[in-house]
């Protein structure tokens, strides 16, 4: 995979993290939708292994270090968080907006260039339709960016999907009911007696082996 020739820094998504992020999308579909990104810093790269549904709407602080909070305590891996996500409300809309890029500059906490972390962008446009044809190739719905030269995350970097055809296949297989996906509002607002599991997401995990 070509990396960004200045940094030499890319960003790799599992099939996992990608799935949940679709998912996450078109459950929402009216409404912007952010979570968080784990994974792990490797050289220039960025690998991301999860992607954790946090809200649909605009997310706040207390929102946010709920979120985090929470992550750190049932995550038993050796995850750290290494972005943000983003999927714009309307499908002409292919930049982050003000409240997607002030939380991953809040989540960059070291001067190492390498650690800093990425924030993906996920283009909801025709999002269904790719998914459904197998003959259409999904690398275009994702952008990772970097931090420019204004401090802003804007920066194009070179971006790779694990596995298309898993995550196409997993994606339509969720959809047929085989799986749910709650963001932190969804769970939180599920009657106690409807709740399910939030994270780890485990059954997301098996529906892709």
């Amino acid at each position: 995979m070509a990396k960004d020739k200045e940094t030499e820094r890319s960003v790799e998504v599992s099939a996992v993290a990608a799935v949940s992020m679709i998912l996450h999308a078109v459950k929402h579909s009216h409404e912007a939708v952010h979570g968080v990104l784990l994974g792990s810093f490797s050289g220039g790269q960025v690998k991301i292994s999860e992607a954790v549904p946090v809200c649909h709407g605009a997310p706040t602080l207390p929102l946010l270090e709920t979120a985090l909070a929470l992550i750190k305590a049932a995550d038993d891996s050796s995850n750290s968080v290494v972005g943000w996500y983003v999927s714009p409300r309307l499908e002409s809309d292919e930049r982050p907006g003000p409240a997607a890029l002030k939380i991953v500059a809040g989540l960059a906490s070291s001067d190492d260039k390498e650690k800093e972390p990425a924030l993906v962008v996920l283009r909801n446009k025709d999002l269904d339709k790719i998914v459904l044809d197998n003959e259409r190739s999904m690398i275009d719905s994702f952008q990772a960016l970097g931090k420019d030269f204004g401090q802003q995350w804007l920066k194009p970097l070179s971006t790779g999907i694990d596995n298309e055809e898993t995550i196409k296949a997993g994606v339509k297989k969720a959809l047929k009911g085989e799986i749910n996906i709650e963001d932190l509002i969804d769970h939180f607002e599920a009657e106690s007696s409807k709740k399910s599991r939030w994270f780890p997401n485990d059954s997301l995990k098996a529906l892709l082996k």
